[in-house]
This record gives structure tokens, C-alpha cells and sequence, in this order.
């Protein structure tokens, strides 16, 4: 399960939702909330168990795995590489069919919001075909510009 788009800065709590918050949503099923910014997310405990991530997991260069206070334990917020290496697990999981629908419904959702043009900054081969075919098939409302991630490969910077 994956949501997008919350701004700890404007939720009553003045902050990111916390691990034990999404347990309470679900335990079943990896969860995950992105942050506005698409730099940040949080975690459910199911979901940081399904990429990997726990006391003994190190912050991956480039990004950090919040910890739990007073321990080493995964609190639920990921910054950076944290978050886009989880992100690069589970996003598969949602299958072929899951993620046209994931490309197409975001890009409703921003032209419902008045958005013109989104972009997608670090698109690995798969997230630009998908991205391609959803546009070939159905055509998206919005203009997509989109980057490949030229540490994965660069093959997918083709017009």
C-alpha cells in the first residue's frame, strides 16, 4: 500500500507519522506514506520488514533510516537513499497492472489539482516504460518529464 503527499509541517502533530500510527492502519501489508517533497517516507512495520530494513541495517550512503530514541531500531522515517532504495523494492511488488494503474491515477490526481506538468527525477528503465506505455495506451493528462537515473542505466535517455 502506498500514499503520497502529506506535509509533516501541516499536520496537527508537527510531524511524520509514526511506525506504531501505521501499524494501527494495518499490520498485514507493507505500508508506506511519501512525503510531499518525494525526498521522505515513513514506514509501517510490515514494510520496513519486507525491504530489509532493522536495528542492524546501516544508513545506506547518501541517506538515513531514523532511529527509535535511545535505540537502533527503524522509527519509520527515511531520508534519501533510505527511502529510495525502499521504494525501488517495493514498488515491483505492485506488478505490472498495479503500477500503470499508480502512473495513471498520480497523474489524474495532479491534473485534478491543476498541475500541468509532472516529472519524474530519477526513473530507472522499468519506471519510464511503464511511464511510456501508460502513455502510449491511454494518454495522460499532464506533460511528463522524465529523468533517467544515469547510476542505473543509461540506455532509458533516449527521446
Amino acid at each position: 500500500m502506498i500514499g503520497f503527499g502529506y506535509d509533516d509541517s501541516q499536520l496537527k502533530e508537527r510531524r511524520h507519522p509514526t511506525r506504531d500510527e501505521l501499524d494501527a492502519i494495518t499490520r498485514d501489508h507493507p505500508l508506506m506514506v511519501v512525503h510531499q517533497s518525494g525526498h521522505i517516507a515513513t514506514m509501517n512495520s510490515r514494510g520496513l520488514e519486507f525491504v530489509g530494513y532493522g536495528a542492524g541495517t546501516a544508513n545506506p550512503a547518501g541517506g538515513v533510516i531514523r532511529r527509535r530514541e535511545g535505540s537502533r531500531e527503524p522509527d519509520s522515517v527515511l531520508e534519501e537513499t533510505a527511502f529510495f532504495n525502499a521504494a525501488g523494492k517495493l514498488l515491483p511488488s505492485l506488478g505490472p497492472i498495479g503500477l500503470r494503474l499508480f502512473a495513471r491515477e498520480g497523474a489524474r490526481l495532479w491534473a485534478r489539482f491543476g498541475y500541468t506538468t509532472g516529472q519524474e527525477g530519477r526513473a530507472t528503465p522499468d519506471t519510464a516504460e511503464v511511464l511510456r506505455e501508460v502513455a502510449d495506451q491511454d494518454g495522460l493528462p499532464i506533460d511528463a518529464a522524465v529523468y533517467a537515473d544515469v547510476l542505473v542505466d543509461t540506455a532509458a535517455m533516449r527521446p
